[in-house]
């Protein structure tokens, strides 16, 4: 079943993750806080995480459909969920065939991976039906076509100029591929030469590949005969005779791919459109164009396998005909990362065709990119005979024909890019071979807008398409110039052939989107950045005072279902302002803001602008410009930039710009900072002076750096959030840093000498963050800093710990070897529980030592157990303030070691006249336990000796044998269980248990629980006397020293003492070699005044 896990919080990779190893099976991402997911069982526990479960579907019961319900039996594509397990593939199937419908291609019973996997099925759709596990029906439609002054208009607004072409700008060297009806090869466009058709292939004057799987000539017996040949002839009509008389392309000097899909029996392009790429990008072809599609304006399995493409393998640019209805644009011209290229007239006062197709799409992004000329358009006519060697020509309208006249201009930007005309920082000397996502920034500065409306706009996207946008007349003027007024940045520009790397990650797939999903890229031997959220980068450059500056941003976007990453695009002038993309006015120039804003969201669109009028530049220098990653959906691959990736590239390009230039300025700095609700301060100045100010109540601070610079650290209330201001010098840096504060805080920064990208501000600026509980450190760049602690009464330890460290320092050292405790936590509450106001999504954790986060939730059901070694109790809170900053605070309270009484070092006599008797000489002679360990290691006896030991009944020979003289080393290392009755203390919610040593079992009535002699442990890590009372679950290990090594000597006469051999005599003992003994650094211990009863009696083991 479906369900929807809702966080409290923007979800990252990382809770991709937790789901899984909570036992879900994620689907996919479905907005910033909501993940969809896959489980079986219904009992779902939530653990730690801090999220919620929602079903997504209601459990529907539908009757078996019946056609008299229904009108009509029609074909529909089902379309399953990402990553969905292949039970739940099955069970979609057994619920379809459950509801009559006729399954036409089943789906491979497999895990589904990050596309979603489409299968055809007959039947009566009921309304609004949902099915767990499908994530889109579709009706199946058919595919249809869409039906020399142009190329003028393109390239320059006007109808009669070539510059382009004078100086070599014809599309020379780059392959362009075509997917339509085919092509009239004989043509004299295409054909080698007068008298010659040629074979297609790299050596062919104008067909390098002609796929003929399906058909192989522009026949008069297909569908919209002729469609194909009038396409490709816009796209690289070079007529055979050398002239460029009408109908010769743009792009003259390409060369072409044809992949011809029609047939006799109509439009048959593959299911899996992405094959027809594939072949484009394995002989290096970045430009397809695609005129064609169905009657659906909703977005479509075939619209994501486009946006699929694209996503995967950024070298690829696809232009795709929106239609000609006068509505909204058709697929597969909606998808998110092609080209839609609407139509307009063919006159140098241009307009857009009533007919062409519009946006916005049904998801509501523009949809139209841009317009070009499609109306009464001259190109190569098709007539269907293979060897007439015709040169005809015909006239067509249509955004069929606008848009391979747009692609036919994209190829002009892409010699432009491959030639290394344009201002950048290369991988090597020469240029090239462009992304799409820079393809798409270029295409964007090159228009200009349609009867002066203002742009983008859903009609014409950012305007008709003008190539001298691009280009300077300073350009035509010297053959040797470049462009220098457009600088670029491609992320993917990659160090190596692209066109084999994307070969390589296919593996002969059959379906070339599962392999490439499957085989991820990390962008590696790409320029990058490849950015996540939360990542910036930042330019600076100088403008060259002739033009507006333009600056346009393109990425890529994940199919649908995913989410649409948002990139923000902004730039700082140098006298202190700052513009944001796609925030225009009546103008169409980009609003210029004295005071730092909230940067404007991208609306799902994936190329945005800044247009700074020159007017407004007046005294500017420098801008600097910044890319931020304000979000970036989350995958299945963490830290790839494909569809189940977390990362993601971009193109930029900028208009109007000199050169890239770091700047050296003088370092600013804070002038005065202002906080709201502070409880005191300490301050250390510069010059050593030192003030330590506590108020009586919360007020609000202003503290002015000029007058008293230095280290300023300010205590803060919690009974609120407070805003802090802050003014900044007029020098030009401000910040060093400010840590996690998001948008709000991207400016200014430090530079240092070595800076290349560097954040600057010249003006005297003031920045704002409100509402926040615990802001970050502020550090400017002269090295003053402002710190913030929260209340530190409120962070105070519990009251349980307060009342363990009483009663160790009263009872340390005490009788008690062993000693544990636990805590009732349930009065305890965080700093915010007395005032009404509390941080949003606030979360409490506790843990000892280096243990695993628990959460606080326990406190209110549990008693706490202390584990025996801690020294360390940490609680950590942690929250989301107001403006997106996460904070963590960890409160850490130290925790004293109860530690064991001191026992002596002591020296023993041993007397046999007459007796048979151990002394101890020393001042703490008494209750002393005492061990004789043999030295050949098998036996061993223990006592708790008041001065003598008489050592008549023990089983030692009477020739004589050696024994270490062992006692308890106080130092040494202590492991312990205490058990049941065994708790001597409880008071303010601490809980105490102690174990003395005992003697005789009989003892164990008394008050305190005893340990009773059991055994020896003897092992590399020295030998432990271990005591145990069973009945009470209590055990004990204590390491030994050696005091002296003796000759003791036993009775010669048989006694009724129990041997030594416990395989002889029946009696228990115990030799064991450790591999781990758990290291305690001391033990923790009680006093309580009670003397230790021993009856003498000798125990032997």
């Amino acid at each position: 079943k479906e369900y929807s896990i809702f966080f409290d919080y923007d979800v990252t990779s990382e809770d991709w993750l937790n789901l899984e190893k909570e036992g879900f099976e994620p689907l996919r991402q479905v907005s910033k806080n909501e993940i969809l997911v896959w489980a079986w069982n219904f009992d779902i526990t939530l653990n730690n995480y801090d999220f919620e479960i929602i079903s997504t579907t209601n459990s529907l019961n539908y009757d078996r459909l019946e056609e008299t319900k229904y009108s009509r039996s029609l074909e529909y594509r089902i379309l399953l969920e990402p990553h969905l397990p292949a039970e739940g593939v099955l069970q979609v199937i057994k619920k379809l065939e459950s509801l009559n419908f006729k399954i036409n291609n089943y789906p491979p019973i497999k895990d589904v991976g990050g596309m979603p996997t489409p299968f055809k099925v007959s039947g009566y759709l009921p309304n609004n039906i949902d099915i767990d596990g499908v994530w889109k029906i579709e009706n199946v439609l058919e595919t249809l076509a869409r039906n020399d002054v142009a190329a003028s208009i393109i390239e320059g607004g006007s109808t009669d100029e070539h510059k382009l072409w004078e100086r070599g700008l014809n599309g020379e060297g780059v392959l362009i591929a075509v997917a339509d009806t085919g092509i009239d090869l004989d043509h004299a466009c295409f054909r080698e030469n007068s008298t010659t058709i040629g074979t297609p292939g790299e050596n062919h004057r104008k067909i390098q590949v002609l796929n003929t799987t399906l058909d192989s000539w522009d026949s008069s017996n297909n569908s919209d005969f002729g469609h194909g040949t009038h396409i490709a002839g816009s796209l690289s009509c070079n007529w055979v005779s050398g002239e460029q008389k009408t109908g010769t392309s743009l792009s003259y000097n390409s060369k072409l791919i044809v992949q011809d899909i029609v047939s006799e029996n109509g439009w048959a392009p593959p299911e899996t459109v992405e094959i027809l790429f594939l072949e484009a990008a394995q002989n290096g072809a970045i430009i397809h164009s695609d005129s064609w599609g169905d009657n659906e304006v909703n977005y479509t399995e075939r619209s994501g396998r486009f946006d699929g493409w694209g996503r995967e393998v950024p070298w690829s640019l696809i232009f795709v005909a929106p239609g000609n209805s006068g509505g909204q644009l058709m697929e597969p011209a909606n998808a998110r990362n092609v080209i839609a290229v609407g139509s307009t007239t063919k006159s140098e006062n241009l307009e857009v065709v009533s007919s062409s197709s519009v946006g916005p799409t049904t998801l509501g992004t523009r949809g139209i990119f841009l317009v070009a000329p499609g109306t009464q358009i001259i190109s190569a006519n098709s007539d269907g005979i293979e060897d007439s060697f015709n040169e005809d020509t015909a006239s067509l309208s249509g955004t069929s024909m606008s848009t391979p006249i747009a692609a036919s201009g994209a190829a002009i930007i892409q010699q432009m890019v491959e030639i290394g005309l344009f201002n950048s920082k290369k991988i090597n000397e020469s240029g090239f071979t462009p992304s799409g996502p820079l393809m798409k920034s270029l295409l964007s500065l090159a228009t200009t807008p349609v009867s002066n409306e203002n742009v983008p706009n859903a009609e014409q996207g950012w305007g008709v398409l003008n190539i001298s946008e691009l280009v300077p007349e300073s350009f035509y003027e010297n053959e040797n110039n470049s462009i220098d007024n457009i600088w670029i940045w491609d992320s993917y520009q990659y160090d190596g052939d692209w066109s084999a790397f994307t070969s390589s990650r296919i593996e002969g797939s059959e379906i070339p989107l599962e392999s490439l999903t499957q085989n991820t890229w990390d962008g590696a031997d790409a320029k990058g950045p490849f950015l996540s959220t939360g990542d910036e980068i930042r330019w600076n450059f100088t403008i060259n005072r002739e033009e507006d500056v333009k600056a346009r941003l393109s990425w890529l976007a994940k199919p649908e279902p995913y989410l649409v990453d948002d990139l923000r695009l902004s730039i700082l002038t140098s006298d202190g302002r700052m513009a944001y993309s796609n925030d225009f006015d009546n103008e169409g120039f980009s609003r210029l803001y004295s005071e730092d804003r909230s940067s404007i969201s991208s609306d799902n669109e994936t190329t945005i602008g800044i247009n700074l009028n020159i007017d407004d530049l007046v005294g500017v220098d420098w801008i600097h410009v910044i890319i931020q990653g304000n979000y970036v959906g989350i995958g299945n691959s963490p830290d790839t930039i494909g569809i189940e990736g977390d990362r993601v590239g971009f193109g930029l390009a900028i208009k109007g710009v000199s050169e890239e230039t770091p700047l050296d300025m003088e370092l600013g700095g804070f002038e005065e900072i202002t906080v709201e609700n502070v409880l005191g301060y300490t301050y250390v100045g510069t010059g050593g002076a030192y003030e330590q100010i506590d108020f009586e109540e919360s007020k609000t601070l202003s503290w002015d750096f000029k007058e008293s610079p230095g280290s300023l650290n300010v205590e803060l209330s919690v009974e609120a959030p407070r805003n802090v201001s802050v003014n900044l010098s007029t020098n030009p840096f401000g910040f060093r840093t400010i840590s996690g504060m998001n948008e709000d805080a991207v400016l200014p920064i430090c530079s240092e000498d070595d800076d290349v990208i560097s954040a600057i501000n010249t003006s005297a600026r003031k920045w704002t963050v409100e509402g926040i509980w615990w802001p970050p450190l502020l550090v400017d760049c002269k090295g003053n800093n402002m710190g913030f602690d929260l209340d530190s009464k409120r962070l105070d330890a519990p009251e349980p710990l307060k009342k363990w460290r009483d009663w160790v320092d009263e009872n340390n050292e005490g009788e008690f070897i062993a000693i544990k405790s636990s805590w009732d936590l349930s009065n305890w509450e965080t700093p915010w529980v007395e005032g009404e106001l509390a941080p949003e999504r606030l979360m409490c954790e506790f843990r000892f030592d280096q243990q695993s986060w628990g959460t606080c939730d326990v406190f209110e059901t549990e008693i706490i157990e202390v584990p025996n070694t801690a020294t360390k109790f940490e609680i950590k809170l942690s929250w989301i303030e107001i403006n997106g900053l996460s904070r963590v605070l960890i409160v850490e309270h130290s925790i004293p070691q109860y530690q064991i009484r001191e026992f002596p070092q002591l020296s023993i006599d041993y007397s046999r006249d007459n007796e048979n008797i151990i002394t101890l000489i020393g001042e703490e002679n008494v209750n002393v336990p005492i061990v004789l360990f043999s030295s050949s290691r098998d036996r061993a006896f223990f006592n708790i000796v008041d001065e003598k030991w008489d050592l008549k009944n023990l089983s030692i020979s009477c020739d004589g044998e050696d024994f270490f003289i062992m006692g308890i080393d106080s130092a040494g290392f202590v492991d312990f269980n205490i058990g049941k009755n065994a708790g001597i203390f409880n008071e303010n919610g601490l809980l105490i248990s102690g174990l003395i040593l005992g003697s005789e079992i009989s003892e164990k009535s008394q008050e305190k629980s005893y340990v009773y002699w059991d055994g020896l442990l003897d092992n590399q890590g020295g030998v432990f006397l271990w005591l145990e009372n069973s009945e009470d679950s209590h055990d004990v290990a204590l390491q030994l020293k050696s005091f002296d090594l003796l000759e003791l000597y036993g009775s010669c006469e048989e006694n009724s003492q129990k041997g030594v051999d416990s395989m002889l005599n029946g009696v228990f003992w115990m030799w064991a070699i450790l591999t781990t003994i758990m290291l305690v650094s001391g033990l923790l211990a009680w006093k309580k005044q009670r003397d230790l009863n021993q009856n003498g009696e000798d125990e032997e083991s």
